[in-house]
Parts: structure tokens; C-alpha cells; sequence
């Protein structure tokens, strides 16, 4: 058992050791003007659709519902009465099981920027509720469980102050805790930074790292400066476990054009680690397993050469040179990528926006090139797949001699020995995404994934 784990384990990382991604996939040739890209699943069929936010001339709050196999639906609006929108983001704020959409921008009559809050009805979005009025001006908005009530709040860069709005779980909330108004903050992310189970705040702004620390009850009294930062003033910020060593660390991009990243250690102490490149970035920097081998990448795009790009993480913390996934011909300003699984294959594809559009994707390949190198076996077939609650196994003998359901990465989650042909497995414990299965027989072994969805 433990020599084939292994064995699965080697082809998983031998063949995905290094991403590939496919040709741009255009969603929307004619979307110009995003500012923001983000993801949630709006009609509850357990696929990640894609929700805009727009500035200029075609500015929107709208969404593309995902249609499987990588089609989109046409763009739905769910507003446009306010001047522009920066930013948007989505989450389940009144725990009714779908994702709404939470946005921010300037009304076109009163010109008074309101924080907004558009709940999901089965898949439409008829209210727009107030949570904030008169803001400064609004750069960024996150949600995220503060006090860990098992519901999600609301956090607001509010320019020179961050509020942070406490959700009773019915989508009820409390007049905003301004928990900073030192410094004019530019972005801002969300994670646990000192180990003690709850979500902290760091914030860049100005020539300060700030972060603001939870005491355990969703309050904010304390605060403190992250120390000897690089030059520069300190614009996007995204935090992640780079060196894998169980804490947040966080990555920042500086207008000295400088990328660098700050390790923890464990206590909500950092120090530099790595100037990861002199690069001229735009407002948007994310991070993932882009190549599935158990570390965190970076993601991101650059005006100097118009192009999608991504950072390798070797493991430990050293980030390689710059890759290209997509590179524009001519200039253009893409303002946000934000990395999902669209397919629900196991890799997350990269969904951005331009100024001058469009709307696109490139698919992520990693666990496709795995499976086309892996599956060729006509002896046995998986169906259903996708697959809801459960898989069928069927083989040219009368029966199996053993089945085996491993998770993405090899951790063994299911086995069963004497499957008989043409047998039934329940799999509706599993949680939804991509999982690999081995069917063995007679001293021969078969592995291919199958994909749960709802």
C-alpha cells in the first residue's frame, strides 16, 4: 500500500511539477473597463461563475454564470446606478447558502460613496442594501469570520480609516468599528499572523506596514508597524505560508517597483526574506498552487510588457524569474487576475480583465497533461464523471481485486478490495473538486481522476 501511495504520489509531481497553461479563452470579447475580478457560485450548481466590477463608460456591478466545459453565459448587470466601482467581492453574508455580492462606489446624482450589499435570491439580485453611507472613498473590501461566530464580516479600506462591520449571521450588522485612521491605507488582506486562531490585519499604505491584531473577540485595540521595511511607499499586499512553515507570511509590491516578501516567525514578527523582482506591477497580486507541488505561487500582471504572470515558490521561499501565462501584442492595463478552479479538474485557472478588454481566462493544464499520460487503460472504465454521490467501476474480467480513492495531492481517503464489475461506490461523503482513483486487477493497475460535483 505504502509503495503504491508513493508510486501515485510521483507520477502527481512528475507531472506537474511545472504549470502549463492554455491559449487565452475569451469570456467576453467586448468587456472593457474592469477593475476587479472575483468568483462565487451565484446559482448554486457548484461551479465558480465570474463577477466584475466596471469603471469609465461601461461601469457595472455584472456577472458571467459558468456554463461547464469553459462557457460562459452572456453578462447579467446587477446594477449600474452608481459613477464607478473599484472593487467587488463576494460571500454568504446571511448564511442562506448562496454567495452574495458586496461592492462600494460613488452614486452618479448624489455623488456620496455608499458600501453596498446586493443579497443572492436564487440566483438574482433585486435589493441593494445600504451597510455604509458618506465613505471617504473606499479602495478595498474583504469578508472574512473576525470573531469566528461561524459567520462573515465586512472589512473596509475606507482610505484613511478600516472598518470593520460584525455580521450577527442573519445578515444583520453593526455599526462600523473604525479600527485604524492613522495612515492613508492602499490595500489590505486578512489572515491569522500570530497563531492564535484568529484573523489579524495587515495593511499597506503610505511609508507604514501596519497590522492590526485581534483580540480574539473581533476587536482591534492593538496595532503595530511591521520593522525595517524596503524603500518606497507600500501599495499591494497579500499574505500566505511562502516557506511552508505552518504561518502567514505575507508578499508586498512597492512603488519602488520592487516585490518582495516578509517571513513570520509564528509570532507575528517578520523580517525581509526575498526581493523577488524589480518589476513595475499593477494593483493586483494573488496567490496560489499554480503548479499543484504543495507550496504557494504568486500571481499578478505588469504594465512593463502587458502580460499575466506568475512567480514560482520552490518550497522554501525562493521565487523564480517572472512567467508569462498570457502577454498582450500592444499595451494594456489589466487591473485584476484571481486564480479558481472553473472546471472543477484540481487546478486553478487564471480569470482576468483589461482596460481595453476583454474578459478572459487561460486554462490551467497541470492536472490535464497528468491525466491524458496516465489513463490510457481500456480494460477499465470510471463513469459517471463528473460524478454526484456516486461512481461506477466497470472491467473487461468479472471482478476488481482493489479501489483505492486518493485526494489531489495522494493522501489516501477510500479503499475497498473484491469490487465486483459493474459495482456501485458511494462518494457522497467526498467533498466536491477532483480526486484520482486506482483500480487494480490481476497485477494490473489503472489510475484516472474523477471529478465530484453537486
Amino acid at each position: 500500500m505504502k509503495k503504491t501511495l508513493l508510486l501515485l504520489v510521483i507520477l502527481v509531481t512528475a507531472n506537474t511539477i511545472f504549470a502549463q497553461f492554455s491559449d487565452i479563452i475569451i469570456i467576453d470579447s467586448l468587456c472593457k473597463g474592469t477593475t476587479e475580478v472575483c468568483t462565487g457560485d451565484i446559482n448554486n450548481d457548484g461551479l465558480q461563475d465570474i463577477i466584475l466590477s466596471k469603471a469609465y463608460s461601461d461601469r457595472r456591478i455584472s456577472f458571467y454564470l459558468n456554463l461547464g466545459n469553459g462557457n460562459f453565459g452572456e453578462e447579467q448587470i446587477v446594477t449600474d446606478e452608481y459613477f464607478y466601482y473599484n472593487e467587488v467581492t463576494s460571500a454568504d453574508l446571511n448564511s442562506d447558502g448562496f454567495d452574495d455580492i458586496i461592492t462600494f462606489g460613488p452614486g452618479v446624482q448624489s455623488n456620496i460613496t455608499d458600501l453596498i450589499w446586493f443579497p443572492n435570491e436564487s440566483g438574482t439580485f433585486p435589493e441593494a442594501v445600504i451597510l455604509d453611507t458618506n465613505l471617504v472613498t473606499g479602495t478595498e473590501v474583504k469578508c472574512s469570520d473576525l470573531d469566528n461566530d461561524g459567520d462573515i464580516d465586512v472589512i473596509l479600506d475606507d482610505d484613511i480609516k478600516i472598518k470593520v462591520y460584525k455580521n450577527d449571521g442573519s445578515g444583520n450588522f453593526t455599526t462600523p468599528d473604525i479600527i485604524a485612521a492613522n495612515d492613508e491605507y492602499y490595500d489590505f488582506d486578512v489572515a491569522d499572523l500570530n497563531g492564535d486562531g484568529y484573523n489579524d490585519i495587515i495593511a499597506s499604505g503610505g511609508d507604514n506596514i501596519t497590522i492590526l491584531w485581534n483580540d480574539t473577540e473581533g476587536g482591534f485595540p492593538t496595532f503595530s508597524y511591521v520593522e525595517n521595511p524596503p524603500l518606497g511607499l507600500y501599495f499591494t499586499i497579500k499574505t500566505g505560508d511562502f516557506d511552508n512553515d505552518g504561518d502567514n507570511d505575507f508578499a508586498l509590491w512597492t512603488t519602488a517597483n520592487k516585490l518582495v516578501w516578509f517571513s513570520n516567525d509564528g509570532e507575528g514578527n517578520f523580517t525581509l526574506a526575498q526581493e523577488i523582482a524589480d518589476i513595475l506591477l499593477n494593483s493586483t497580486l494573488e496567490t496560489n498552487d499554480v503548479d499543484l507541488d504543495g507550496d504557494l505561487d504568486l500571481i499578478s500582471a505588469t504594465n512593463q510588457s502587458s502580460s499575466v504572470i506568475w512567480f514560482e515558490n520552490d518550497g522554501t521561499g525562493f521565487f523564480s524569474d517572472e512567467k508569462i501565462i498570457y502577454q498582450f501584442s500592444e499595451f494594456n492595463t489589466i487591473n485584476s487576475v484571481y486564480p479558481v478552479d472553473l472546471d472543477n479538474d484540481g487546478d486553478e485557472e487564471v480569470v482576468w480583465g483589461a482596460i481595453f478588454g476583454p474578459l478572459a481566462f487561460n486554462d490551467n493544464l497541470t492536472n490535464t497533461v497528468f491525466i491524458e499520460e496516465n489513463s490510457q487503460n481500456n480494460n477499465f472504465h470510471i463513469y459517471p464523471n463528473p460524478a454526484t454521490d456516486h461512481i461506477t467501476i466497470a472491467s473487461k474480467g468479472n471482478e476488481v481485486s482493489h479501489i483505492s480513492i486518493y485526494g489531489i495531492t495522494g493522501n489516501p481517503i477510500f479503499e475497498k478490495p473484491q469490487v465486483q464489475n459493474g459495482e456501485t461506490i458511494d462518494i457522497s461523503f467526498l467533498s466536491l473538486g477532483a480526486y484520482f482513483v486506482t483500480v487494480r486487477n490481476n497485477g494490473e493497475s489503472f489510475t484516472t481522476k474523477f471529478i465530484k460535483v453537486k
